[in-house]
């Protein structure tokens, strides 16, 4: 059960994530503490609460929610330095067309849906160890020099995560040397008859295949 109290929330332990609109319009909502064991925060999930639950500081120009990336002002622009952070949520930096590159710390262990979908002047991105988890679209309309897709053809990678594919792939494909397999990377690729995935690989996400 989650408990609160006054305007504030504490999340027990046993959640592991929180969902689109979770907390959205709770105007009173001024504190929530997450615990570690959430690898995943919603669109929307704390849109429209109280200023106060809101940390615009630490990092300028990028609205946190006790350590959690949850949105950003288009107007970012430059290299952006997360150190500190938690985790990115779903469309944390969606359009936010000015970045040019981004350093994810290692205390991230997820990205978020179309996190930073959008972003077209992005051009590189530092993916650490840390982070097991790239959800669909999260990489999608960026800078063309951010995509390679020169080591495996037809498969977009990004800092070695497969993020994205052409439809039009058939017959078996090796994945070897990719670190992991974001969601909707491989979807409808109804050619595909057999799949190679590496020891590297520590997970597959949602609608992968």
């Amino acid at each position: 059960m989650i408990q609160g109290v006054n305007g504030v929330v504490v999340i027990p332990g046993s959640v592991t994530s929180i969902g689109d609109y979770a907390f959205g319009g709770c105007s009173g909502l001024s504190s929530v503490t997450i615990p570690a064991s959430v690898t995943s925060i919603g669109s929307s999930a704390f849109s429209d609460c109280n200023s106060a639950l809101y940390d615009t500081t630490s990092i300028p120009g990028v609205t946190l929610v006790d350590g959690w990336a949850v949105g950003c002002e288009e107007s970012l622009s430059g290299s952006l330095d997360l150190t500190g952070i938690r985790g990115i949520g779903d469309y944390a930096f969606c359009n936010c067309s000015g970045l040019a590159s981004v350093t994810i710390p290692d205390s991230v262990t997820s990205i978020g849906d179309y996190a930073f979908s959008g972003c077209g002047g992005l051009a590189s991105v530092t993916i650490p160890d840390s982070v097991t988890s790239i959800g669909g679209g999260a990489f999608s309309d960026c800078n063309s020099a951010l995509y390679d897709t020169k080591t495996i053809p037809g498969v977009t990678l990004v800092d070695g995560w497969v993020i994205d594919c052409e439809e039009s792939l058939s017959g078996n494909l090796d994945l070897t040397g990719i670190r992991g397999i974001g969601g909707s990377a491989f979807y409808r690729c109804n050619s595909l008859a057999s799949v190679t995935i590496p020891d590297s690989v520590t997970s597959i996400g949602d609608y992968a295949f």
